[in-house]
């Protein structure tokens, strides 16, 4: 009987970022197959690759936190433009009084 294998990544301070071959039903017992994918990774490599992915988890975050802020600016860009539009219809009606009151004032 074959058993189907696949590539996984693990995450751990003592590899992280690593592949590795394994049973593909390891979840549920599966048939206990496992091979490193990869070479192992010196000290300093480690260290590299976990700086970088907590810097990428940072980036990630304050990524998201702009593009909310970002959302809430459009909102407020939007309701400016809804706010000028209606200053605009307003002065237009005063200048339109004011244009009858002096029509009326003169005749």
């Amino acid at each position: 009987m074959r058993t189907a294998i696949t590539i996984g990544n693990v995450w751990t301070a003592e590899n992280p970022g690593r592949r590795f071959y394994g049973c593909a039903n390891f979840r549920s017992g599966g048939c206990g197959f496992f091979r490193w994918y990869d070479a192992e990774v010196c000290e300093r490599g480690k260290d590299v690759i976990i700086w970088l992915n907590e810097k990428n988890n940072q980036l990630r975050e304050e990524n998201g936190r702009l593009r909310a802020e970002l959302t809430e600016l459009h909102k407020v860009i939007q309701s400016s433009k809804s706010l000028k539009i209606e200053l605009f219809v307003m002065r237009c009606i005063v200048l339109g009084v004011i244009v009858v009151c002096l029509y009326w004032v003169t005749r």
